[in-house]
């Protein structure tokens, strides 16, 4: 999630994620999901994005993907 926007490195991202960037006001954090037995998705942790894992992303992909989305004086 980036300022309110979520990303998936495949380009799908849940519902799920888009409703808890309508809450969650941090500019910067990852989501991560599991599904349920019975199909549902739940939110299982929500992380400092400097933290995150680049499942699914290269280094490239998601440093453009940061830059494409934050201004540059707040990756300084």
């Amino acid at each position: 999630m980036v300022n309110g926007t979520a990303f998936a490195a495949n380009g799908e991202v849940p519902g799920i994620v888009h409703e808890c960037g309508e809450r969650h006001k941090s500019r910067f954090y990852s989501v991560d999901v599991v599904g349920r037995g019975d199909g549902q998705l739940r939110i299982v942790e929500i992380g400092d994005g400097q933290a995150s894992d680049l499942v699914g992303w290269t280094p490239q992909e998601f440093a453009h993907m940061l830059r494409s989305h934050m201004p540059a004086t707040s990756l300084v």
